[in-house]
Order: structure tokens, then C-alpha cells, then sequence
């Protein structure tokens, strides 16, 4: 009877199966490849969560711009009988006044805030339970001066509050117009002239998580009508 042809040796090591260190190789790269695999999509989820905050935050912004450039623009010019009044009691009209970091002005609010007639409106940010916030405070026109008080600390927001901004971390203002009628117009970070407005009102802001949006500039109708 003939005997069976020896076996070669690979073909011994492929019956024979893998070893525990190719096993153990083999079990750590697929640990590696899962781990890296779930790094991955918990990355991909925080991007989409980020981009998705951005969008919100940027449509919060857009807004709130449009409703600057909607109020300063009903910002309302003092009326001859008031500048005359004022004269009389030798005492400057003031009806728009522009600081650094806040302004006051008369002017409308729109038909959602269930206001009605000639208000004077200020905005400027104020320190309120979770950061800065840019609000915007209203009261009855009373026929009289305006001033930009500065804000003081407020936890909650009043009757005649409205929160525009949260997480605000610097608010500046500057204004544009002819201060003296001997020199021309230029941009100042004040606005102190009695009786006038500034043609352009601009506005720059800054947000906590370092967000800069484009910076406003708003023009103000009234302004033409003024000599």
C-alpha cells in the first residue's frame, strides 16, 4: 500500500489557525478603527451642532439690525415751538443724544410692542443676570429734552424693557453729521448738538464668544429736513 505524500509546512501552519498574538493584533486594530470611527462621528455631530448655533446666531443678529435701522429711523427732529420754548428759557434742545456706548432719541415702536404715540427710546447695554445684553428702554415723550443715561445693573427686565442682544461684550456707537456750521460733517463718538440730528448714526458690537457682526451704519430721514 503506498504511503500518503508528506505534508508541506505551509500548508501545516494554514491548519493549524491563527495564534493568540494574531488574534490580539488583530482584536486592537479593530478597537483603533472603532474608536477612531466614533471620534468621528461625535466630531461630525459637534460641527453640525456648531454650524447650526451659528445660524441661529447670525439670524438673531440680522434681526436685531433690522430693528435698529427700523427705530433710528423714526427718530423724530425737535419742532420749531419747541426749539422757540427752549429759547426763551435760554436752555438747549436736545432731542437726540449720542454717547459712546449708548444714544437717546424720540421716535416710534413698532405695532408688535402694542405702543402707541412719540416715545423716547434709548439703547444701551445693560448688566443683566446671564452678561451684557443690548436692550432697548422706552417711556411716553413728555415734550422735553433727551438724555443717555448710563444703564445700571438690571436682573430682570422691566415693562418698558425689551432684551435685542445677549452675550454682548462691547457696544460702540459714533455718530456722523455737521457739529459746527462753519466746518463740515465728520464722525464723532458723541453726538451733544442741541437741536440737530446726526445724519448717520453707526453702530459696532462684539460678542462674548468672539462673533463681530458687520458693523450698522443707519442713515436718519429727519436729519434732511433739518437746516
Amino acid at each position: 500500500m503506498a504511503s500518503r505524500p508528506p505534508v508541506p509546512a505551509a500548508d501545516r501552519a494554514a491548519e493549524r489557525g491563527f495564534s493568540l498574538i494574531e488574534v490580539l493584533i488583530a482584536l486592537t486594530l479593530f478597537a483603533i478603527l472603532m474608536a477612531m470611527l466614533s471620534s468621528g462621528v461625535r466630531l461630525g455631530s459637534r460641527i453640525q451642532a456648531s454650524g447650526s448655533e451659528q445660524i441661529d446666531e447670525w439670524a438673531q443678529i440680522a434681526a436685531v439690525q433690522r430693528f435698529l435701522r427700523a427705530e433710528l429711523a423714526t427718530t423724530q427732529l425737535a419742532r420749531p415751538a419747541q426749539v422757540a420754548r427752549a429759547a426763551v428759557n435760554n436752555e438747549p434742545y436736545v432731542i437726540f443724544d449720542g454717547e459712546p456706548d449708548r444714544v437717546a432719541f424720540v421716535g416710534l415702536l413698532p405695532d408688535q410692542f402694542l405702543v402707541g404715540g412719540l416715545q423716547a427710546i434709548t439703547l444701551a447695554p445693560v448688566q443683566g443676570r446671564s452678561g451684557a445684553e443690548l436692550r432697548a428702554s422706552w417711556q411716553l415723550y413728555a415734550d422735553g429734552p433727551v438724555k443717555a443715561e448710563p444703564a445700571a445693573r438690571a436682573d430682570t427686565v422691566g415693562p418698558n424693557e425689551a432684551v435685542l442682544l445677549e452675550q454682548v461684550s462691547d457696544v460702540e456707537f459714533s455718530y456722523f453729521g455737521q457739529r459746527d456750521p462753519l466746518r463740515p460733517a465728520e464722525w464723532g463718538d458723541r453726538w451733544e448738538v442741541p437741536n440737530r440730528l446726526p445724519a448717520l448714526v453707526r453702530l459696532r458690537m462684539k460678542l462674548k464668544n468672539a462673533l463681530v457682526p458687520p458693523e450698522l451704519v443707519i442713515a436718519l430721514p429727519a436729519a434732511l429736513a433739518q437746516r
